[in-house]
Parts: structure tokens; C-alpha cells; sequence
């Protein structure tokens, strides 16, 4: 190992998981092999490793690729990283990857057409939903429904949502 040089091997820097020491750089710069939660490899150096000046392959900046694949993964990916965090916060399983996100053209709960809104989200905005919350973010467990069907699931239990409908229902028939 040249001068200065700590053995980075098996750390993790922001998304960077650094697998070997690589060649010297110009000047006897340090360089290691990384590989990116999305895949990419690259050489990297390892003074902006140290100084946290790169944290991905350059993937972070573009939504991991997807932003060049139009504005329907932007979406996914937007709720693909929105879980990751919401998983590492609570402590849940996430598994998940953004082509797992599949958004339908209408909420399978509440029937509404899905619309992305650039600016600000809306009841008929798309959301990625837990059917079973303690699972986490794990493949067979999401699926996506609008905002407004996410809200109400996560703000009622089964049976009061059942009890609500019912009530509404003699109601309707009083009239």
C-alpha cells in the first residue's frame, strides 16, 4: 500500500462498497475497485472517498439510471428510495428494487385514475403501500394505490373501515 494508504476494503461510503485496492493514480494517488448498490463499478480515489466528495457511482445524481428512461421510473424510483428510508427508520425488511414498483393506470382500492403531479402530491398521486406493514418492503408485499387509499388504509383498521361502510349504508337507506 503506498503512503497514507488505510485498507478501505469491505467499507461502505455512502453507496460505494469498496471491494479492492486498484492501481496508483497519477502522482500516487491511492485508487480502489468499488461497486455501487446499483451494480456499476468503478475505480475510484480515495481521497474523495475519505473527503465524502463521492457517495455513488455518479447514479444518485440520476435516480440510478432511470431518469434517462422517462418520467414513469423517475416516479418508481422516487418511491423506491422514499421506502429505503422509511425501512431503515422503522427498522423494516426491504428487499425491494425500483422495477418491482409497477404503477397501474387506476387505484385497485378506490378505482380513481392515478396522476403524478411534478410539484406537490395529490389524493390521486400514486403511493407505494405495505399490504402488511410488519413485512416491510419485501417483494409480494407492495403494491401501489393512490395517496388517498394509502391515507385511509394506514388511518383505519379492516374492521372499522368495515363498520363505517355499513353505517353509511343504513344512512344512504334512510334517505
Amino acid at each position: 500500500m503506498g503512503r497514507h494508504c488505510t485498507d478501505l476494503t469491505g467499507k461502505v461510503f455512502g453507496m460505494l462498497l469498496i471491494i479492492k485496492r486498484g492501481p496508483n493514480a497519477r502522482r500516487g494517488s491511492s485508487q480502489w475497485h468499488a461497486v455501487c448498490e446499483c451494480g456499476n463499478k468503478l475505480l475510484i480515489m480515495q481521497h474523495n472517498l475519505v473527503k465524502g466528495d463521492h457517495k455513488s457511482c455518479g447514479c444518485a445524481r440520476t435516480q440510478h439510471g432511470y431518469a434517462r428512461r422517462g418520467r414513469a421510473m423517475r416516479v418508481e424510483y422516487i418511491m423506491w428510495a422514499t421506502a429505503k428510508i422509511t425501512a431503515a427508520k422503522e427498522n423494516l425488511p426491504f428487499s425491494i428494487h425500483p422495477t418491482d414498483i409497477h404503477i397501474p393506470k387506476r387505484c385497485p382500492l378506490l378505482g380513481i385514475k392515478l396522476k403524478s403531479h411534478r410539484k406537490k402530491a395529490s389524493e390521486n398521486s400514486p403511493s407505494l403501500d405495505k399490504i402488511v406493514p410488519k413485512k416491510g418492503y419485501v417483494k409480494g408485499n407492495i403494491w401501489v394505490v393512490s395517496l388517498r387509499a394509502n391515507r385511509m388504509k394506514s388511518d383505519f383498521t379492516v374492521e372499522l373501515l368495515e363498520s363505517f361502510a355499513k353505517k353509511i349504508r343504513k344512512r344512504l337507506k334512510q334517505w
